[in-house]
């Protein structure tokens, strides 16, 4: 019997989860992953919290209970979001864990990215979380996180790459890499990255080959576009390992 080799991963773009909210009058807000991991697990319930006051002095923040919203089953938003939540917070390891499709203790469920963005834009007091495309794209609120240095930083091309930067020494031969609360005082805390899977093998001569270009003009060429979509490029070094990766699929 013929043992199936594994397949073969390849990055192709950077992307950020960001927290989006609806705080009436509550301005630009910062957050804490062991903030928005009490908010996840319902211990905090109201935006003039004290622990959300105190990360934020400057802001008036409401009387108004917070309305949590997450997606649904096997979305790659909340795995990124909960392995956050989960460096930062012992208790929400603890109850819920990383996961693309974690057990949420309070909240509803959007099933779709725009559906979050319509909830949360809906909903006074919402909070939920996005990739940062749509955030844009809706102009919606979205607030700046701590990272590891302790800085508050919010999602950008920049604070995306300084994470990846930080993180590109421990790339695997296969290139495995988490950018989740990456080190630097630059980065941006709930970075990761988008994959695109691939046989290693089995594939048809016509087939494979016109995978292979096009994949081979998405990491070339086709990164000028990320930023227009909202995403961001791979730094230089990362997007040619990829390209050398995407050469090993026969």
């Amino acid at each position: 019997m013929t043992r199936r080799r594994p397949p073969v991963q390849i990055p192709v773009l950077l992307v950020a989860v960001v927290p989006v909210y609806n705080v009436p009058g509550g301005g630009e807000l910062r957050f804490s992953g062991k903030i928005l991991a009490q908010i996840y697990l319902g211990a905090i319930k109201n935006w003039n919290d004290p622990a959300i006051s105190r990360l934020n002095p400057d802001v008036t923040l409401p009387d108004l209970p917070i309305e949590v919203f997450h997606r649904d089953e096997g979305r790659g938003t909340s795995y990124i979001f909960t392995d956050f939540l989960s460096r930062k917070s012992p208790e929400f390891r603890s109850q819920v864990g990383k996961s693309a499709s974690p057990k949420w203790p309070v909240g509803t469920t959007a099933k779709r990215s725009v559906d979050m963005v319509e909830k949360v834009k809906a909903t006074p007091g919402a909070i939920g979380y996005v990739e940062r495309s749509f955030a844009i794209r809706a102009s919606l609120a979205f607030g700046s996180v701590q990272n590891s240095s302790g800085n508050f930083v919010k999602a950008d091309p920049a604070s995306m790459t300084a994470a990846c930067v930080a993180t590109e020494g421990s790339v695997r031969q296969d290139l495995r890499i988490s950018l989740v609360d990456a080190r630097g005082e630059a980065s941006y805390s709930i970075t990761g990255i988008t994959w695109v899977y691939l046989p290693a093998s089995g594939l048809s001569s016509e087939r494979g080959h016109a995978l292979k270009e096009f994949l081979a003009w998405v990491l070339e060429d086709g990164q000028k576009m990320a930023p227009l979509l909202g995403y961001t490029s791979l730094p230089a070094s990362l997007a040619s390992k990829a390209r050398e990766k995407l050469g090993t699929v026969q």
